[in-house]
């Protein structure tokens, strides 16, 4: 449906086709849902069609990810840490270059906010609370006001 709707430039079918496809995929994140060999086959399936298909460009003219690509790649991100070990996803991964560029490209995304997370973190451990008499005054106007007054 997505793919009719890329092709005819009905902008309204292809995303209402994304939409279901979101919905359907939000209820598939439950780890246990890719643990079994058919799942891992229906993904692989999903990402396939999303990669392979002459309908569905690399980039649009802005050099965007198509929405499609884009939707099954935050997927596949979810499910990494198990998809990796299966031998289908591996072959898969073999065969598509621009599916491991775009996968990489997005764990490499997360791996830089993670790690600045971890940096802050780890700031906010080596800081202290200063009692100097300016960060005193900064706090003046935030009296704590009585229960009586």
């Amino acid at each position: 449906m997505y793919c009719l709707a890329d092709r005819y430039i009905i902008p309204e079918l292809k995303t209402l086709a994304l939409s279901k496809l979101h919905e359907i995929l939000k209820k598939c994140m439950d780890v246990g849902f890719v643990t079994t060999h058919q799942r891992v086959k229906d993904v692989v399936a999903l990402v396939q069609f999303a990669y392979d298909s002459k309908n569905i460009r690399d980039r649009n003219n802005h050099g965007q990810h198509d929405p499609l690509r884009t939707e099954v790649l935050k997927y596949v991100v979810a499910h990494i840490d198990h998809l990796e070990s299966q031998p289908a996803f591996q072959i898969l991964l073999s065969g598509q270059g621009q599916l491991s560029v775009d996968l990489v490209s997005c764990l490499k995304a997360e791996h830089r906010v993670a790690m600045r997370r971890i940096g802050a973190a780890i700031e906010y451990r080596k800081s202290s609370i200063s009692h100097s008499p300016q960060a005193m005054r900064k706090l003046r106007p935030f009296r704590i006001l009585s229960s009586t007054g």
